[in-house]
C-alpha cells in the first residue's frame, strides 16, 4: 500500500476510532477531522519536496483533493513542474 493512502482514509479511520474506544474518549470534531487533514496535505507536500518526484505519479491526487487553498496552489505548481521535468525544490516552487 501507498503510504499516501491515510490521505484518502482520514474520515473512515476516524470514525473507527470512535467506535474502538471507550464511550469516555472525546469524540473526533469537525475541527479536528480539518486539522488531520491539513496536516496530511502538509506530509504529502513535504514528502514530495524531499523525495523522488516519481512519486507525484504513484499518488495520483488532483489539485482539488486538498482542502487548504495555499495547498492546492503549491501541488499545482508542483504538477506544473513535474510535467515540464524541471526539479521540484522550495526555490522553484516558489
Amino acid at each position: 500500500a501507498n503510504s499516501f493512502s491515510s490521505f484518502y482514509k482520514i474520515n473512515r479511520l476516524s470514525q473507527e476510532r470512535n467506535q474502538d474506544t471507550a464511550a469516555t474518549a472525546e469524540p473526533i470534531t469537525p475541527e479536528m477531522l480539518l486539522a488531520m487533514n491539513i496536516e496530511a496535505e502538509q506530509a504529502v507536500l513535504g514528502a514530495i519536496l524531499i523525495a523522488d518526484k516519481t512519486i507525484i505519479d504513484d499518488i495520483n491526487l488532483r489539485v482539488d483533493d486538498f482542502l487548504q487553498p495555499s495547498h492546492k496552489i503549491i501541488y499545482k505548481a508542483m504538477l506544473t513542474l513535474f510535467k515540464a521535468n524541471k526539479p521540484i525544490d522550495n526555490l522553484t516552487v516558489n
